[in-house]
């Protein structure tokens, strides 16, 4: 019987440990379901977001090309173009989101005309350098445009000519005073009445700058003056020309 009850006993153990074993195998399958369900809830949670994130964007750009269309005018063929250069425009890393992409190239296009642009190319370009303006130097797009405008009317050149050269200027600490946009679109017309051209405009207000003219605005002026007194056809004038031997009547007809 002793050894009856052995076996009998030992089977209940080994039964037991055997339950004990599906027990803990159980318990691992649970917490393995648990770490992969888990995952299984994050990994669609992320993708939610995904999701969300591409539509919204799709949105945003849909939305930026419509206003864009709106404030241009421009025909459906025609924003095929545009669409693609407002997209390269940003994935050149240019603007904070597509719709202020957007809304600069609306107006850079508004003003083609003025800033001859003639191709899909040309207006990518300047919207691309009316930004790197605004980014690198502060300069609002609207007021960049307004004063490359007034260069190329003034002086013959092209737009991406005109932001080169306010780009250049500012490089060259001609903006120490905050007012280089300012002179350049107010006396631009002034500079160019007397027959001087853009270069000659920033090499005189670069000399004024370095000769410790705080403000522009006193070198723009001082040509404002000039010019007007070099062809008001006074008897000051002419007997100023006479004392350094000019002909007062030919330097008007000159300038």
């Amino acid at each position: 019987m002793k050894g009856g009850e052995n076996m009998s006993n030992d089977l209940i153990v080994n039964i037991a440990a055997d339950t004990e074993d599906l027990d803990k195998g159980m318990d691992q399958i649970k917490q393995n379901l648990a770490i992969v369900s888990g995952s299984l809830i994050e990994f669609g949670n992320k993708m939610a977001d995904v999701f969300k994130e591409i539509i919204s964007n799709v949105l945003d750009t849909n939305s930026a090309f419509i206003k864009f269309q709106n404030q241009t005018g421009v025909t459906n063929k025609e924003m095929v173009a545009d669409s693609k250069a407002i997209s390269d425009v940003y994935k050149n890393n240019f603007g904070e989101s597509i719709e202020s992409v957007s809304e600069s190239m609306a107006i850079l296009k508004q003003q083609s005309t003025i800033l001859k642009i003639s191709s899909t190319k040309d207006l990518q370009d300047m919207t691309e350098s009316a930004l790197l303006l605004e980014d690198t130097f502060g300069y609002d797009v609207s007021e960049s445009v307004r004063t490359a405008g007034n260069l190329v009317k003034n002086f013959g050149m092209d737009g991406q000519e005109a932001f080169d050269l306010i780009a250049k200027a500012t490089q060259e600490g001609l903006n120490q005073s905050d007012d280089l946009m300012d002179t350049l679109y107010e006396y631009s017309p002034q500079f160019a009445k007397i027959g001087l051209g853009a270069n000659d405009m920033f090499n005189i207000l670069k000399k004024g700058s370095e000769s410790g003219i705080f403000t522009l605005d006193k070198v723009g002026d001082a040509i404002k003056e000039f010019g007007i007194k070099v062809t008001d056809g006074s008897s000051t004038t002419s007997d100023t020309m006479k004392m350094i031997n000019l002909d007062a009547d030919k330097m008007a007809k000159a300038f």
